[in-house]
């Protein structure tokens, strides 16, 4: 079994995301991955289910996704969350609807 996660745009697809791994130890690592390319400006990130084991967390970090705290400017995706830059931490973390 592997995790999965599809991005996509009417004007282009992400190649690569930036994966932010914190291990149940508390250690951080960094690792960019190339995504496959499965349609028309449509990627695809697959992750083994056996890579999981040890995680806290996974943060996937889209290059085009990345604004600093404070910037003029919103953000939206797909499952309906809204928001903008006024954030003074570096994350999101939210627990949308599967």
């Amino acid at each position: 079994m592997a995790a999965s996660l599809l991005a996509a745009s009417a004007a282009w697809a992400v190649e690569q995301v930036n994966l932010r791994i914190t291990a149940a130890d508390g250690t951080t690592s960094n690792k960019q991955v190339k995504l496959e390319n499965v349609g028309e400006n449509i990627t695809r990130l697959t992750i083994k289910k056996d890579d999981l084991q040890g995680l806290d967390h996974l943060d996937v970090i889209a290059p085009c996704a990345v604004q600093k705290a404070g910037a003029k400017g919103f953000w939206m995706c797909n499952r309906g969350f809204l928001g903008d830059f006024s954030a003074k931490k570096s994350g999101l973390w939210t627990r949308g609807r599967s």
